[in-house]
């Protein structure tokens, strides 16, 4: 029992940790600034970086011309950390809208269907998007077979 309530503990202090560093992440759907901006879908986007991302190295700026938010996000070690400016040197800048980055991370749309059809527009070169896309994992959950 008291080994159960110590673990509890330090949950609540790493949650409580990260939180101060990253700041409370908000839903897409969900009432507050960054649902309203769009960058809520951004910010959820730190939750889904997939285990093959440890190699990667990036920054990306998004400016979402829709709701005129921009943001961050940067991808080191591992780890992705979201910036709620505009990064002041990005490896890639994606401006689109909140509904085109949304259908690119829910797997509706591909990100060559969305560049081809020119809804996203970049700032530096297109393989850099492609690699930084397949970083993260999509929401949508598979059959289990």
């Amino acid at each position: 029992m008291l080994v159960a309530a110590v673990c509890v503990i330090g949950v609540m202090v790493a949650t409580a940790y990260l939180v101060s560093l990253t700041g409370p992440r908000a839903s897409v759907a969900g009432p507050g600034p960054t649902a309203a901006t769009g960058t809520g879908v951004i910010r959820s986007m730190v939750a889904r970086l997939n285990a093959e991302a440890a190699g990667v190295t990036m920054t990306v700026g998004f400016v979402l011309v829709d709701t005129g938010a921009s943001c961050g996000m940067e991808i080191r070690r591992g780890v992705a950390l979201f910036h709620g400016d505009l990064p002041l040197r990005p490896d890639v800048t994606i401006q689109t809208t909140a509904d085109v980055l949304a259908d690119v991370l829910d797997r509706r749309r591909s990100v060559e269907d969305v560049l081809a059809s020119e809804a996203m527009d970049i700032q530096g070169h297109p393989d850099q998007v492609r690699t930084f896309f397949a970083c993260f994992t999509s929401p949508r959950c598979e059959p289990l077979d």
